[in-house]
């Protein structure tokens, strides 16, 4: 049963099915910041109360600090303290020119190879289907550190919160090795090794090796004949990424740009949304002109996902190779249990959200916890004959966006769609603020930062460890 969840902090973990509603308790340690107000994820894709304002980031001189309060976007906005992923208001990171200390690549024209990290920690190797290899997998965020709300939230070691500890299940937790972001790079392309992709090094406009010189920023038409006419490490197909494809760079440790930054040295840290091939089919603001973009700013207000109007500037970095997507689900029922397996990554997932269960998710009512409740749900949940269930990290949690829904929510239909149409949780934390993790926003597709004493909603995964 949820009921009583929150009261377990305090005693131990148990073992809990679904079935129930959420206590309204709250943490002790969380109730002073409950009532800060921040800007929430924009709307642009969709709307529902206010089409008429627009929080679109502006890629040239975007100074956003306007609190926008998504009540507009879900019926839990009465205590929404999101950060709009948009938000570039903050002051420090436009003045980082750490990134491009890096000198010592610009006599390099030789191929190197270059990983993250291969000490996995993961011990789990079943994914929990005996469906064909996955043709899709998910990169790890790289996040290697976790959090402790004890005496407020500050970052410590993953290895001091054990399994019996409250907080135990965060990103940092689990390190699967054949997911660790792993690049075969040359002068000026890059081999990314977990998902076979090649990329561009220096978006448009910077030169090899160090991506120096000024981004050429454009409308997203323009960035898909830039991608088309390109001629790059003696290969003339290159394209613009899709949305999927391009949040699979994504890395919390990659400093104040979320992104490896000896692959991809110098990335722009301010105003750093790059466009995708993909677009927004259901935008009330910019109907069939919409196209998703990717915030790779990794401080408060990113890393994120939007879908602003196809004439906005944005950034360009261009992808070669298969394009391989998730989204090839497969449903079941298992003891009494809803499981959606995605065929493309061999990924897992629990088939209903928080507060509901059966065969069709009909039973029991929508729920929402805290962050760290989410993670203790998960930990200790037993569903479909299974007990190694855990929250997923930010890069997973993406995998379940359909960014082509012709309508909300933005989640493929073979999920609880009537559970999942509201802000979600992941088990990464934002790099340079412990009291907040990142979420999908699955009635606009938007991926931002959530403050962890906010209430969401959860859904688990299992599998991927190994």
């Amino acid at each position: 049963m949820l009921d009583g969840i929150r009261e377990w902090r305090e005693v131990g973990y148990g073992t809990i099915h679904p079935d129930g509603g959420i206590s309204t308790l709250k943490h002790h340690a969380l109730l002073a910041v409950a009532a800060l107000a921040f800007a929430c994820l924009p709307a642009a894709c969709w709307r529902a109360s206010q089409p008429s304002e627009h929080h679109f980031p502006d890629a040239a001189t975007d100074t956003d600090t306007d609190i926008d309060v998504d009540s507009d976007l879900d019926s839990d906005a009465d205590s929404d303290t999101d950060i709009d992923s948009d938000s570039d208001s903050d002051s420090d990171s436009d003045s980082d020119s750490d990134s491009d200390s890096d000198s010592d690549a610009d006599s390099d024209t030789s191929s190197e190879s270059y990983s993250d990290s291969d000490t996995g920690t993961g011990s789990d190797s079943d994914t929990g289907s005996d469906s064909e290899p996955p043709e899709w997998l998910v990169p790890d965020t790289n996040q290697s550190e976790c959090t402790d709300g004890t005496l407020g939230w500050t970052w410590v070691d993953c290895d001091e919160l054990s399994d019996e500890y409250w907080y135990y299940g965060q990103d940092g937790h689990y390190q699967p090795s054949a997911r660790q972001h792993s690049y075969e790079v040359d002068y000026d392309t890059v081999i990314d090794e977990v998902t076979g992709l090649e990329w561009q090094r220096c978006e448009a406009g910077t030169d090899p090796p160090e991506c120096t010189g000024s981004p050429e920023l454009g409308p997203q038409d323009g960035a898909v004949s830039y991608c088309s006419a390109l001629e790059l490490g003696g290969h003339d197909d290159w394209r613009l990424p899709s949305e999927h494809e391009l949040l699979s760079l994504f890395d919390l440790e990659g400093g104040n740009a979320a992104i490896n930054p000896t692959a991809f040295p110098n990335t722009v840290t301010f105003n750093a949304y790059f466009w995708s091939s993909s677009l927004c089919v259901y935008g009330l603001d910019c109907p069939g002109t919409c196209y998703w973009i990717a915030d790779f700013q990794n401080t408060t207000g990113g890393p994120g996902v939007s879908a602003p109007d196809m004439t906005s500037s944005y950034h360009t970095r261009c992808v070669r190779g298969d394009e391989v997507e998730p989204g090839q689900h497969e449903a079941s029922v298992i003891e009494g249990d809803r499981v959606v397996v995605d065929l493309s990554t061999g990924l897992n997932w629990q088939g209903c959200s928080t507060g509901l269960s059966g065969e069709s998710c009909d039973e029991g009512t929508p729920s929402e916890i805290m962050w760290d409740e989410a993670l203790a749900f998960c930990e200790t949940l037993e569903w479909a004959g299974h007990e190694d269930w855990r929250l997923p990290d930010r890069n997973e949690l993406a995998t379940l966006v359909d960014f082509g829904a012709e309508t909300p929510p933005f989640v493929f239909t073979e999920f609880d769609v009537a559970g999942i149409d509201g802000r979600v949780w992941s088990s990464s934390v934002i790099t340079n603020d412990a009291s907040r993790a990142t979420s999908m926003q699955f009635n606009t597709g938007y991926q931002g930062v959530t403050h962890k004493a906010v209430d969401s909603r959860a859904i688990c995964i299992r599998g991927g460890l190994e």
